[in-house]
């Protein structure tokens, strides 16, 4: 899902994103999901005349460049004032270095109400507008921040991409669409007071095919999900086979969060500490019931290889007990036209909880190839394969005493021996949030976004 770099600060189509230095936002031991607004927000009134002073700040010697509209957009929790500015820098060409001009008519460019929508134009020329937070009165703001930009020649060879901008209450959102024949969407929603992301989804989907994607992840629960589906392979020809929309079953997984963690938590701090809101939770079983199971795991990034850090509850502890770790290499998506064997690029080790033991499974990799350590204290336990891998599975089996079959815990769908139903990791930017421990548990530090812009890039 890529997109052509007509969104200028911002990478198209559900990819990832970086971020301008930022400040920390005191993070809350409980991550609260908080409704962010959309397009079906109000109206935005109309803020104040920006005037000359404002106008001079945001474009300084560039022309052509006019602030073009002033949005309110509620107040900051202090009760200053905000306000998104767009500034239209003209009209150019995306195929060409030749500056910008002014802009003559408003093809590809339409205002209404809270919202600004961009098309590719009839002219080849695409319509750039900058956007800007001002914080406090307009005739001497407090802070002036340059956000991104948008100006939209079609957002890939198929030239049907769209762009909507929409300013609502301590809120802005921009959805993105295009691509070729390989369509993608994505959405970004953000909180203005504190400046930073909430929410990021998107879409992909093959023009000639049934390939679908969706993927999610939002900073207020700091969770995310993926599903997608790609058709079989005729096993005879090898290309997709025709499957009823009704049976196109898709691949539905959490995302575990890959974040950068405090230092002293991976180096020694996980021993003592419990993996709060910054792990992906899952659970087996009612609250306090029989078979009553937990994990949760979380990946710092950063370290010179990827390390997992888990957390397991058990009512019911026994010798029996295990972790299952699974990698593939490639990983599978709906951009693979279609599905084949996919027993390849397999591997699985067994980790005994109890003990920290390692057994090779599926591929029969080396057990010296998955470095494990284990807490004295509590089911906490830190893991670190040995080479790259690009997707993976991490289940807990649960052998309680007089149960005949195994209870399994995973973060994805798995069938074993079915690259397709690995999970797999969100990286999570520095910038954007990281994870310390707070009341003794480790919980996500939200990032305010700041600096030299555009910071939404």
């Amino acid at each position: 899902m890529s997109g052509s770099g007509a969104v200028r600060g911002v990478i198209a189509g559900g990819a990832l994103f970086a971020c301008a230095p930022t400040a920390p936002i005191a993070a809350p031991v409980a991550v609260r999901t908080v409704e962010s607004a959309g397009p079906g927000v109000p109206a935005a009134p109309a803020a104040a005349d920006p005037g000359p002073a404002l106008q001079a700040r945001v474009c300084g010697e560039r022309s052509p460049c006019e602030v073009r509209r002033a949005r309110a957009a509620g107040q900051d929790p202090a009760g200053r004032t905000l306000t998104v500015l767009s500034v239209d820098l003209g009209s150019r060409s995306p195929r060409s270095d030749a500056p910008a001009e002014v802009a003559t008519t408003d093809d590809g460019f339409a205002e209404e109400g809270s919202q600004d929508s961009f098309w590719p134009g009839a002219s080849g020329r695409c319509r750039e507008i900058e956007y800007w937070l001002v914080v406090g009165e307009q005739r001497a703001p407090e802070a002036v921040q340059q956000l991104f930009s948008v100006c939209n020649d079609g957002n890939g060879a198929a030239g049907l991409g769209e762009d909507t901008v929409t300013i609502g209450d301590d809120s802005l959102e921009h959805a993105s669409s295009g691509g070729s024949n390989w369509r993608w969407s994505s959405t970004r929603r953000f909180e203005l007071a504190p400046l930073r992301l909430r929410e990021r989804s998107g879409d992909g989907s093959f023009v000639f095919g049934p390939n679908v994607e969706r993927r999610s992840w939002s900073f207020d629960r700091f969770a995310g999900e993926v599903s997608w589906y790609s058709p079989p392979c005729d096993r005879a020809t090898g290309e997709p086979s025709e499957v009823a929309e009704g049976s196109q079953v898709e691949l539905t997984y959490s995302l575990i969060p890959a974040v950068a963690i405090d230092a002293a938590f991976t180096g020694g701090g996980w021993k003592e500490a419990r993996l709060g809101g910054c792990a992906l939770a899952l659970k087996d079983g009612p609250p306090g019931g029989p078979n009553d199971a937990a994990m949760r795991v979380v990946a710092a990034a950063g370290e010179a290889a990827t390390t997992l850090l888990i957390e397991v509850e058990d009512d019911q502890l026994t010798p029996g007990d295990q972790l299952e770790l699974w990698l593939a290499e490639p990983a599978l998506n709906y951009m693979d036209h279609c599905l084949g064997d996919t027993a390849g690029g397999l591997r699985q080790w067994s980790i005994g909880v109890v003990d920290g033991r390692v057994l090779a499974g599926h591929g029969r990799p080396e057990p010296a190839a998955l470095a494990v350590e284990r807490a004295a204290q509590g089911l906490r336990l830190r893991l670190t394969p040995r080479g790259s891998f690009a997707a993976l599975t991490l289940v807990y089996v649960d052998r309680d005493a007089n149960e005949r079959s195994a209870r399994r815990l995973a973060t994805s769908p798995l069938v074993p021996g079915r690259r397709e139903t690995l999970g797999g990791l969100q990286a999570i930017e520095p910038e954007a949030a990281s994870c310390a421990v707070i009341a003794g548990r480790l919980e996500p530090v939200l990032h305010a976004l700041a600096g030299p812009g555009p910071v939404l890039r």
